[in-house]
């Protein structure tokens, strides 16, 4: 490689990361934000727990909705367009939220902010695709998926501290303008990949969709990568404060701090995971191990959980976070299973499955722990989240054998 391509290929790689990342780090901030915020919607709005669930889930249903369409807008007219225009539809989800009054207000803001970060890390991969060779995907979908572990991280204490100077529309507002200056950024930064977007037709399309879903390679990482995230999402996201409240009984503060952790080490996993699948493969060990040995770590912690095991618990809380994104290295594996032009409709068809179990799942483990009635004094019935966090491990261990067994059902 001579002199100009190297600086062209890092003037190239911080004009992808930097934009395409900062859409990715506000995704996992609003997507994990109200784990800190769930108390005082409760406060001020009265809502239940399904009611919580819902509210908090449906950011899961309109996003994973939105990934058949989305995947033939980024193969057609390339992520910049794409990702700047569903990032505006975010930033008028955040104002609604932050405005809203009712119930039903509060579902319509977060549906929009599902609906406009649905391209996040999307856009992020197809761009990764159309600029990087395969075999470096893996790695660099890990340096993007960095973004979103830090934009957890932040969705934490430090959302936790702006609480202490403004109120939780306050901070909505404030993440809905930082979100309109991450979209600019995108439409004038990010390289204009027109060159290299799909000119099929319609047809062609629905054809690829169709070529993807009866692979099998899809259907060995779909149940396990879907039901492994959503089972994370769901906890990281909201019940995990639930839970270190009524099970580990520590303080909201800390809380939050054990949040923290929980975002610190995922975002560790998620560089590290994508590091180790490629430097493993030219060492000759498959992906596949990788993936599955990470998913039993992570089912480990989760039976602990399960188990109201309240020792260790930011040692166990961190070995969860960084364990909960073995999985996710299914997206770039599977970008490389497929030709190139497919890259954004694979993503995308994955993705949808996924979101739909995280709908499903954090809906769910509402539901299933307003089975039981409020705990005296606030808070859930303890009896509650064995029941709710069970269930979603024996989805993911079907699925994990199901993912180690390829020869069996072939």
């Amino acid at each position: 490689m001579s002199s100009a391509d190297s600086h062209l290929s890092r003037a190239t790689t911080l004009r992808i990361f930097l934009p395409f990342g900062f859409g990715y780090f506000f995704s996992f901030l609003f997507r994990s934000v109200n784990a800190v915020i769930a108390p005082d919607l409760v406060r001020e709005l009265g809502v239940s727990a399904t009611d919580l669930g819902l509210l908090t889930s449906v950011y899961f249903l309109t996003f994973g909705s939105f990934q058949f369409p989305l995947g033939m807008l980024l193969d057609r007219y390339g992520p910049r367009r794409i990702g700047t225009a569903l990032l505006f539809t975010a930033a008028i989800g955040a104002y609604i939220f932050g405005s809203g009054e009712s119930l039903f207000a509060l579902v319509l803001g977060r549906a929009l902010i599902g609906l406009g970060f649905s391209s996040a890390l999307m856009s992020a991969y197809k761009a990764n695709t159309i600029w990087f060779p395969k075999e470096k995907l893996a790695r660099m979908g890990g340096i993007t998926l960095t973004f979103g572990g830090i934009g957890a991280l932040a969705s934490t204490s430090p959302v936790a501290a702006m609480l202490q100077v403004m109120s939780w529309r306050g901070v909505f507002y404030f993440l809905g303008a930082l979100t309109v200056l991450v979209a600019l950024s995108i439409f004038i930064f990010a390289p204009k990949e027109e060159q290299n977007s799909s000119g099929e037709s319609f047809s062609e399309q629905l054809a690829g969709t169709r070529q993807i879903l009866c692979s099998r390679d899809f259907w060995r990482y779909t149940p396990l990568v879907s039901l492994t995230f959503a089972a994370f999402l769901s906890l990281q996201g909201l019940w995990a404060g639930a839970w270190l409240r009524d099970i580990a009984h520590v303080s909201r503060s800390a809380v939050a701090t054990h949040l923290l952790v929980v975002a610190a080490a995922m975002t560790a996993g998620f560089f590290i995971f994508g590091w180790l699948t490629d430097a493993l493969r030219e060492r000759g060990i498959a992906e596949t191990t990788v993936v599955a040995a990470g998913t039993a770590v992570f089912l480990i912690m989760q039976l602990l959980f399960c188990f109201g095991f309240t020792r260790w618990t930011y040692l166990t809380w961190a070995i969860f976070g960084f364990a909960g994104t073995s999985a996710v290295v299914g997206y770039p594996i599977l970008s490389g299973i497929f030709p190139p032009h497919l890259a954004g409709r694979v993503n995308t068809t994955l993705n949808f499955f996924l979101f739909a179990a995280s709908f499903s799942a954090q809906y769910a483990m509402g539901a299933i722990i307003d089975l039981w009635p409020p705990a005296p004094g606030g808070g859930y019935d303890p009896r509650a989240y064995p029941a709710a966090i069970g269930l979603m491990i024996a989805f993911q261990l079907a699925a994990l054998i199901w993912f180690i067994r390829p020869a069996r059902r072939k």
